[in-house]
């Protein structure tokens, strides 16, 4: 089996959100250490691919996840696609499901 790391973060949040992206792209990854017992520095939720052709991909999808917004971005609030929520405008994907903003 191939399983590759491409993403680790002490934050759950973020952690959510990639696996949320991998899902939409059909993307088979495994976590570990998403429930550790105790708060370590360094020790965050990892999340490995499973399949060496999506390795690639999924650090492009990793990649735009960390990227911060463009300069001058209009921050007008949208509707997220997927579940409908309302989300500030400084937000490149939705808090709650993980989906991107519709085309502008």
């Amino acid at each position: 089996m191939f399983m590759k790391r491409v993403f680790s973060s002490g934050n759950v949040g973020d952690s959510g959100l990639f696996k949320n992206r991998l899902e939409e792209a059909g993307i088979e990854y495994v976590i570990q250490n998403e429930a550790a017992p105790y708060q370590v520095p360094g020790l965050g939720p990892e999340i490995w691919v499973v399949h060496d052709v999506d390795f690639e991909r999924a650090c492009q999808l990793r990649d735009s996840l960390l990227q911060p917004p463009p300069p001058g971005l209009a921050l007008a609030r949208w509707t997220c696609p997927g579940c409908k929520e309302e989300i500030e405008g400084q937000f490149t994907s939705c808090w709650k499901c993980g989906a991107m903003p519709p085309a502008r």
